[in-house]
């Protein structure tokens, strides 16, 4: 809802919010629909956005609580609800609970990453999040409904990227070109973005992340926990922030890395073992990776 007093074509002051119009033609289109009908509900901002609580990640309105309230009242007795959602440019998926019977939003990431803008700097196109630019493919089939993320140019089968954070700290503190960026004064305190991770850890991103999924990561006979953090994405930071600062432009404030809302930590006992992951999605479909360490931080999706 653009607020824009003085109709200046600068403006872009908005509130994110639904409106009563909008809230009285959808109760009016539901009266016609059986409640065992699947609802796609296509929305441009998100109704939720994530944090991190407790060591959990949980979801919490990001738009007026009393508008999201009188959204997902419509759907009281429906079976199954999937709120798609853009805007942010990057992937959240949240179960909303007290509703439908079961009801998720899909906060979708964007085919343009960080508006192109990672093209000009490496061969990726990543978003601010680290996931690789994309979208989601979802198969109907009768009332059954399932889903995956297809990055631009990764294959289907590839849903996250690992860090070895002894490289990427190695890379903060010793590459030509992030020091330049962090000594130029256009990235403050993010020369510190690591500086508190103990050493031996792996991040995983698992870009399409929702609660029904598994970790499992082993190292050799040892299973290791995977355990929610709430950081920035190297993969982006390398391909956006520090790039855009060490050429002497500052990075600007809705592009630059965000705190990934699907990242978690392993503790490895070694800085050269060797990890199996294995990621297993609402489906049972299974995404793995042998993690040969040391990693180098690069670029790039593999």
């Amino acid at each position: 809802e653009f607020k824009n007093p003085g109709a200046s074509v600068d403006d872009r002051d908005y509130s994110t919010r639904v409106v009563t119009e909008q809230i009285e033609w959808l109760q009016k289109n539901l009266n016609h629909i059986s409640k065992t009908t699947p609802i796609v509900v296509g929305l441009h901002s998100p109704i939720y956005k994530i944090k991190l609580n407790n060591g959990r990640y949980e979801s919490t309105p990001a738009i007026a609580g009393s508008d999201a309230t009188a959204l997902l009242n419509c759907f009281k007795g429906f079976e199954n609800v999937h709120l798609l959602s853009g805007h942010t440019h990057i992937n959240m998926n949240m179960h909303i609970d007290g509703y439908a019977e079961n009801m998720m939003e899909h906060n979708v990431n964007a085919v343009c990453g960080t508006w192109w803008w990672t093209r000009q700097y490496t061969d990726i196109n990543v978003s601010k999040d680290g996931s690789p630019a994309g979208y989601k493919v979802f198969d109907m089939d009768g009332k059954n409904i399932s889903w995956y993320y297809k990055g631009v140019g990764v294959n289907k089968n590839k849903q996250f990227k690992t860090y070895d954070m002894n490289k990427v700290i190695e890379y903060w503190q010793t590459n030509p070109t992030a020091k330049k960026a962090f000594a130029s004064g256009k990235l403050p305190g993010r020369e510190d973005d690591y500086a508190s991770v103990s050493s031996n850890m792996v991040y995983i991103n698992v870009w399409s992340y929702d609660p029904d999924w598994t970790i499992t990561v082993k190292e050799g006979e040892s299973e290791l926990s995977a355990e929610p953090v709430w950081v920035r994405d190297p993969l982006h930071t390398i391909s956006y922030d520090i790039p855009r600062a060490a050429a002497g432009s500052t990075p600007t404030s809705s592009f630059i890395s965000t705190y990934a809302p699907h990242m978690f930590a392993v503790k490895t006992s070694s800085p050269t073992s060797t990890l199996q992951i294995t990621i297993t999605d609402g489906f049972g479909n299974n995404y793995s990776e042998t993690m040969t360490r040391p990693k180098a931080l690069t670029p790039t999706y593999d």
